[in-house]
């Protein structure tokens, strides 16, 4: 068994330099590297990595660091040699590879569960979110039937649920 890992989903994101999914990941890739599972870590080069993560898996005799910056996924999966692929945050992208066994984890329903409401702006947030929060509330129905649709795409492979509520609104 050799596990492709997303250690991209770890990188900086429209949320911040450091987000839950990414550091859940964080904790699965140091694990499996103290474990001395095979593991072909990808990250995009263009990106802020976390140099601990970097640290862990140079040390780790069974694991290696790939670059995909500019690359295919699926090349990248092609050459690694691995069986399986893992992402604690899964993106279209991963789930589009070809591989015998894709692993995700989904960590809750938010985006669904809550509607945007009229007091989201009497708090301060970025512009940005400002704006998305906007779109929501004009075009909400098609925004949240993408989503539901980008999660039902995901229980179409192997996933990992963070939580029994997650679980059940499944």
């Amino acid at each position: 068994m050799k596990i492709l890992f997303d250690l991209e989903c770890t990188q900086p994101s429209f949320s911040g330099k450091r987000h839950g999914a990414g550091i859940y990941g964080e904790i699965v890739l140091r694990k499996l590297c103290e474990r001395n599972v095979p593991v072909v870590a990808f990250y995009d080069s263009a990106k802020w990595l976390n140099p601990e993560m970097e640290k862990i898996v140079t040390d780790s005799p069974e694991a290696t660091l790939v670059d995909r910056h500019g690359k295919p996924l699926q090349e990248v999966f092609d050459q690694s040699g691995a069986d399986r692929l893992f992402s604690a945050l899964p993106v279209p992208e991963t789930l589009s590879v070809k591989t015998p066994r894709t692993i995700g984890v989904i960590h809750g329903l938010r985006t669904l569960e809550l509607k945007p409401d009229k007091y989201f702006t009497n708090y301060p947030h970025t512009f940005y979110q400002w704006l998305r929060h906007m779109a929501e509330r004009i075009i909400g129905h098609a925004i949240r039937k993408k989503r539901c649709n980008d999660y039902i795409a995901l229980l179409g492979h192997d996933m990992v649920v963070v939580s029994n509520h997650t679980a059940a609104a499944l």
